[in-house]
């Protein structure tokens, strides 16, 4: 067994978490609302009628809520071709079936390379620490901010200490920016430092059209902690291999 963590926007809709797998259990907590609601789906929930699409535990406190078939979440088994029928939106941040994104943002476009990111005037590669209360600081150049913004997981790799790598999250919304001092916002203060990696905001990607859809969750809760727009963390439990 092993532990999958990640983020993505919800928008409000029904909508697939290609995860590679079926998780064993998975909970759900929007990182955005006054009450992050936490939404958790175990199998053994199965086995009764009002649960089979798991519980919501309130944050403000109250009852428990149970989730009966098609008001919670559910076992996707993938599968599916990605058609424009289906996949009716391929918009970043947008989509109904969504997958992992592990691309690199950082890098300042050049098509004749074959060569894209989000980097408005050259490839992001270091971060200086402008004012570490705040926590916030800035890059060598701006971003566009399409795809790295408020969300979007950092690495960097501390000057003076190279062993030592941060990995954090940009808190705020850069857009056109990022060059000037305390301009980008972290989770958390960083020394000043090369920057290795910036992925992009949403986490997860729309399946490309053309593509296969893999297993995951169906998520068929369109309120609290899935509300448009809005992050959602979680964390699941998935089979070895």
């Amino acid at each position: 067994m092993q532990l999958l963590q990640g983020h993505f926007l919800a928008i409000g809709a029904t909508h697939y978490l290609c995860l590679g797998a079926i998780p064993y259990h998975i909970e759900f907590w929007g990182l955005e609302g006054a009450t992050p609601d936490t939404v958790v789906w175990d199998r053994s929930m199965i086995h009764d009628i009002l649960t089979v699409e798991g519980i919501m535990r309130p944050t403000a406190g109250g009852a428990v809520v149970d989730y009966a078939f098609g008001e919670g979440v559910a076992p996707y088994e993938g599968g599916d071709l990605m058609t424009t029928t289906i996949q009716t939106n391929v918009t970043y941040g947008s989509g109904i079936y969504i997958m992992r994104d592990d691309k690199d943002y950082r890098f300042y476009t050049n098509a004749a390379a074959g060569i894209s990111g989000d980097a408005s005037t050259a490839t992001i590669d270091t971060w200086t620490l402008d004012t570490a209360g705040t926590p916030s600081g800035h890059f060598n150049g701006d971003v566009a901010g399409t795809y790295i913004t408020k969300g979007s997981l950092i690495r960097i790799q501390e000057s003076a200490s190279p062993n030592r790598v941060y990995e954090v999250a940009i808190t705020n919304s850069p857009s056109g920016s990022g060059g000037a001092a305390n301009e980008i916002y972290l989770s958390r203060a960083v020394p000043n430092g090369k920057v290795t990696f910036i992925g992009g905001h949403a986490g997860y990607k729309p399946v490309p059209i053309g593509e296969i859809s893999k297993p995951g969750m169906r998520i068929n809760l369109i309120t609290t902690p899935f509300v448009s727009g809005e992050m959602v963390g979680f964390k699941a439990f998935m089979p070895s291999g």
